[in-house]
């Protein structure tokens, strides 16, 4: 059986990421609607001011009340709506790589790789993201073009103003993005590297404690979170100013927008409709630059996020995919094992062999931590040496992938676990036999091997 990695097949974060984006689309078609039935209250205000107030007409007023009332209404509506798809596409997205990550993140400890917790906690904030208001910007930013399009409409004059605003804001978001990029992200980085020394200390708590390190292991966390404290630090203050920054502009830019079209209404270029119409518009248009530019700390996480689930999916592993072998004799082969625990430099079972038929029943004894355990963890583990032969199907098994072997192999922990609930104690393979594999060993007999 071949691995499948993203050289010849897609991995579980673009399978689902392709399919998010379905969902993606939806919000996208409720942002449309939503930012199209925006254009009603300074249409409802121009024709107030132009029209109404000129003519005298209460019947008019009522029945323009009335309907940008209820584009008002329908536009609450799609708002929530897009915030519910965007729920549901994060918890689906959350629930859909859950357990791939869990697989790999256990296929990545086995070839010596450990990822810890850390991919679900990035699973976690990818999720947070998704259904946050960060990700709005991305579906009103086309919109920014549409409104600086009416506002030309209005007058040239105003058009030019608002695009020379719209460029200004976004020089300083990508002024914002370079000057906070690496600060946020070597934040990110030492404290993910506090998060895995702590989780390690934790694993080696026995250790820690007989030998009196704990005080060294608060010292090296204060260290790393002494890091994640002053380039977080640095990367807030510059996002905070930069921030503040496009408030101030923004809302500069929209006095002078009255300013600008009140000086048009002297001249006799624009009504005075015009002038609410430029004002509000404008807001509109600049808003998604200006939330960017809030949201900016966000995207960094998010982006480091990915990149690390794209890492622990690099040789992704999928045993729904491997070839189905026929049913196993029951005959185990050690030829010449060499086994290497995840991280290790040097073996610690070498040449080691045996061949146990069905029905027989093999015992390892030996003095403690001779290495009676790692040698059957090297057998239903499938992670000994390539260069050795340990075979169940009569072929290796480095090759049958872990969930083919648990249907076969089981084992029992010398450690209790609390991992599981009560329930599942009798039909784990970590806690004992399960019945599909006492069924088939009653039928073919069963080879076991104690220590």
């Amino acid at each position: 059986m071949a691995k499948r990695t993203t050289s010849d097949a897609k991995n579980p974060l673009d399978e689902a990421m392709s399919e998010a984006r379905r969902g993606l689309w939806v919000a996208a078609v409720f942002s449309f609607f939503q930012n199209l039935l925006i254009l009603a209250i300074p249409l409802y205000l121009f024709q107030i001011f132009d029209r109404v107030i000129a003519t005298g007409r209460v019947e008019t007023l009522v029945a323009l009340t009335v309907i940008a009332v209820f584009a008002l209404f329908i536009m609450g509506v799609l708002h929530m709506l897009r915030s519910r798809v965007l729920i549901r596409v994060s918890t689906w997205f959350e629930n859909r790589l859950g357990a791939s990550i869990i697989t790999a993140t256990m296929n990545a400890a086995v070839s010596g790789r450990p990822a810890g917790t850390e991919a679900l906690r990035e699973l976690g904030q990818i999720r947070g993201f998704l259904s946050s208001a960060a990700l709005y910007p991305v579906f009103d930013a086309p919109w920014t073009v549409i409104f600086i399009g009416v506002i030309w409409m209005m007058h040239p004059w105003t058009g030019m103003y608002a695009i020379a605003g719209a460029v200004v804001l976004l020089a300083i978001a990508v002024a914002a993005a370079l000057a906070t990029r690496k600060p946020l992200e070597e934040a990110n980085r030492s404290n993910l590297k506090a998060l895995e020394g702590t989780s390690a200390a934790m694993r080696n708590v026995d250790v820690i404690q007989g030998m009196g390190m704990l005080s060294a292991v608060i010292r090296r966390w204060g260290g790393n979170m002494a890091h994640v404290e002053r380039y977080l630090t640095a990367g807030t203050d510059r996002s905070g100013m930069f921030t503040a920054l496009t408030v101030f502009l923004r809302q500069s830019m929209q006095i002078g927008i009255l300013g600008l079209g009140a000086l048009l209404v002297i001249k006799g270029e624009m009504t005075g409709g015009g002038i609410i119409v430029c004002s509000i518009l404008l807001g509109r248009a600049l808003g998604p630059v200006e939330q960017a530019v809030g949201s900016w700390k966000a995207f960094i996480n998010v982006r480091a996020s990915f990149r690390r689930l794209r890492e622990l999916f690099e040789t992704w592993q999928d045993d729904s995919q491997t070839t189905r072998l026929p049913a196993p004799t029951g005959r185990v082969t050690f030829e010449h094992v060499l086994f290497a625990p995840p991280g290790a430099k040097e073996a610690v079972l070498k040449n080691v062999g045996f061949e146990l038929p069905p029905g027989e029943v093999l015992a390892v004894i030996g003095p403690s931590a001779s290495g009676k355990s790692t040698h059957c963890a090297a057998c239903w583990s499938g992670c000994g040496n390539r260069a050795t032969a340990t075979s169940v199907w009569t072929v290796p098994t480095f090759t049958i992938g872990i969930g083919m072997i648990s249907a076969v192999i089981s084992a029992t922990c010398r450690r209790t676990w609390n991992c599981l609930p009560a329930r599942s104690a009798t039909t784990s393979p970590a806690c004992g036999t399960t019945p599909l594999t006492s069924r088939w060993w009653r039928q073919h007999g069963s080879p076991a091997a104690t220590t």
